[in-house]
């Protein structure tokens, strides 16, 4: 589910019951949102931050669409189901990198999607700041499809680097690989910059890259170069047990592909 999130600091427990909270979170939300507050569902999670010394807490604001969640809801409805929780996939994609978030270590979990790419800063383990950027990977397969005048499935291999081209071409898709993925450098940037605005101290070290997007050859020295960050591709199968039936390279092939839906598997549902 595309959703957007953001730490809400040093609210003051002491001050306010559970109904004055929830009002006030409201309030704070619409300088944090970057939606109109009327067409997003809040939800928030008070992070437990405040000691024997100070009431003041910080609280993990959540916004999500309506029209997004109720469109999948209605959906659910008409097949007979009932969803009983719904996630973010900033989040699911945590839950499948949870083995090291305890790492002591600040990083940024970035899934790169056809149509969006979820951006998740998490620091002292725990989620800083998580957003989706309606922008993916599919628009550069479109790109070339048009440029060189090819089909659709020519044009994926061509941008994953299954498939040899001559200079002209090359030239070419390395064009539109680059304006593309400067656009989501600028994007990622402006996350990195507001977690750096809130915890100038607190640097991240490196980048977990996920989705087909990261998929695209050169993509992770990309990121390091222009970001000046370690950048690693993440296989949320790397310590699971896996049946002989399935093939080690398929599933080493679309592991990536996988974070979110492997997130979505690991996160546990209280009724």
């Amino acid at each position: 589910m595309s959703g957007y999130s953001v730490i809400v600091k040093k609210i003051n427990l002491a001050v306010m019951e559970d109904k004055e909270l929830a009002e006030h979170i409201k309030s704070e939300a619409e300088q944090y949102i970057p939606f109109d507050i009327n067409d997003v569902y809040l939800d928030y999670q008070d992070l437990k931050t405040n000691t024997e010394n100070s009431e003041f807490t910080d609280i993990m604001l959540v916004a999500a669409k309506k029209d997004v969640i109720n469109a999948y809801l209605e959906m659910l409805t008409s097949i007979g189901l009932q969803a009983v929780v719904v996630d973010v996939d900033a989040f699911a994609l945590e839950n499948s990198f949870e083995d090291q978030i305890n790492s002591g270590q600040n990083f940024i979990l970035i899934d790169i999607g056809a149509s969006k790419i979820s951006i998740n800063i998490i620091a002292h383990g725990a989620s800083i700041l998580a957003r989706d950027v309606v922008m993916g990977s599919r628009q550069i397969t479109e790109q070339i499809k048009e440029k060189l005048n090819i089909e659709a499935e020519e044009a994926e291999n061509l941008k994953i680097g299954g498939q040899k081209t001559g200079e002209e071409e090359k030239k070419a898709i390395e064009e539109i690989m680059v304006n593309n993925c400067s656009q989501w450098i600028l994007e990622i940037k402006k996350a990195i910059d507001f977690y750096a605005s809130n915890y100038p101290e607190d640097k991240i070290s490196r980048i977990i890259l996920s989705g087909g997007g990261s998929k695209i050859k050169g993509l992770d020295k990309f990121l390091n170069n222009e970001l000046n960050m370690e950048t690693e591709i993440f296989n949320p199968f790397a310590k699971a047990e896996v049946s002989a039936k399935i093939d080690r390279d398929y599933l080493a092939h679309i592991a990536p592909e996988m974070a979110i839906a492997a997130g979505l598997a690991l996160r546990p549902v209280i009724l």
